[in-house]
């Protein structure tokens, strides 16, 4: 597995060539990785912009669309790592989104508000994605179990 990884931001023709959305479709594809390119993340020309909205442009208010982009990154850094279930994997990427912001220089109150916001955006996912019995507060795939955690509580920066 990669010790880093780039990561790619798709133009809008590029994206729909590889994306396979169909207009129909009730969800997009937002990002991807994949092990025949272990060093890169591909995300979404949306993605990304809203992550270059929140590195150069810093909304005042933390939004579901920064916090979106976040997770995104979050996740698919997470299946970078080796984890390829995706519910799974989403579940903890809420968890961590706060780390990430903090990685990417948002401070953390602001990154704690991200992931609130993640959680906020957990039932717009694909069904795949959404685990509601092991994904929660002491479920199985809490990362701090028997502590008040993102994205369920609020963390005191």
């Amino acid at each position: 597995m990669p010790r880093t990884v780039a990561v790619a931001c798709w133009s809008t023709r590029d994206w729909t060539n590889i994306s396979g959305d169909n207009p129909e479709s009730t969800y997009s594809l937002l990002g991807f990785w994949m092990p025949q390119m272990p060093r890169w993340i591909n995300l979404s020309p949306g993605i990304c912009r809203s992550m270059e909205t929140l590195l150069y442009h810093r909304p005042q208010y933390p939004n579901a669309i920064t916090a979106d982009g976040v997770d995104t990154l979050t996740h698919e850094m997470i299946h970078a790592l080796g984890l390829s279930n995706e519910a799974k994997t989403e579940c903890l990427a809420m968890q961590l989104t706060v780390f990430t912001g903090i990685s990417l220089g948002v401070p953390g109150w602001y990154s704690s508000r991200l992931a609130h916001l993640t959680l906020g955006n957990y039932h717009g996912h694909p069904p795949a994605y959404v685990d509601e019995s092991r994904c929660r507060e002491n479920g199985a795939w809490d990362i701090f179990p028997g502590h008040n955690s993102l994205p369920w509580h609020d963390y005191d920066f």
